[in-house]
């Protein structure tokens, strides 16, 4: 388990669709999933007000320093790259390095965030939840990001990734991997594994070692895997 800011994705062609950075949060949602997929739109939902949708940009929401549950997981977790430009030169980033070590977009004096390429058509089980912080307890707010590639019933790939609430984003390839060339159904057991590790491992790295959280990473996860879309071509 680690920041997802660290991991290396698989090498894989995948479809790319371009997007300027400047379109509004409610035009992406009406784009058809070819430009923009389920889970960004589910995103979206999840993290920005009705009202804000219509003057909020992707691009403005991904560089809001020093937080967490925005578009910035969703982006890394489908390993979205930035086009980043100043006058004379561009240079392309991993959505997962935007950030620098402080929380702050890593842009040098004159750079602007243009366009984000975000790849499409892999993923046919999509899923974007976010839960806010519980004022009563004190549990942190937690965002859930999941994302399979499913064939004839057969993991082709699986990602899936936890956020908290001022504070990293993490996410496991080395149980992820595990699961890939599994047949749907997964066995309770293959997914009460799977869950026991997941809480066992961020539990001690969310703000909070509390029974709530742990209950809502397990709830949610258990859910993904339960869920998987049967026969999908």
């Amino acid at each position: 388990l680690r920041p997802a800011g660290g991991q290396d994705r698989r090498k894989t062609r995948t479809e790319t669709a371009p997007m300027a950075i400047r379109v509004t949060l409610d035009r992406i949602l009406r784009l058809s999933d070819r430009f923009a997929p389920a889970s960004l739109k589910q995103a979206i939902l999840a993290t920005v007000p009705a009202p804000a949708r219509s003057l909020a940009t992707m691009g403005g929401n991904l560089c809001i320093a020093n937080e967490i549950l925005n578009l910035l997981p969703w982006a890394a977790t489908v390993d979205a790259r930035l086009e980043i430009r100043r006058q004379g030169s561009v240079r392309f980033v991993a959505a997962s390095k935007l950030m620098n070590s402080l929380g702050e977009p890593s842009l040098e004096i004159g750079e602007i965030l243009t366009r984000i390429r975000i790849p499409i058509g892999r993923w046919n089980h999509q899923v974007y939840q976010r839960i806010p912080r519980d004022e009563a307890t004190g549990s942190p707010g937690l965002g859930f990001c999941a994302l399979a590639a499913i064939h004839k019933d057969i993991i082709e790939d699986i990602r899936i990734s936890w956020a908290f609430s001022n504070s990293q984003w993490y996410v496991w390839s080395a149980l992820d991997a595990e699961l890939i060339g599994r047949r749907l159904p997964l066995s309770a057991k293959e997914i009460d594994n799977y869950t026991a590790q997941v809480s066992q491992s961020l539990l001690p790295l969310a703000p909070a070692n509390d029974e709530l959280l742990a209950y809502r990473i397990t709830a949610m996860t258990d859910w993904f895997l339960r869920n998987f879309p049967r026969s999908a071509q």
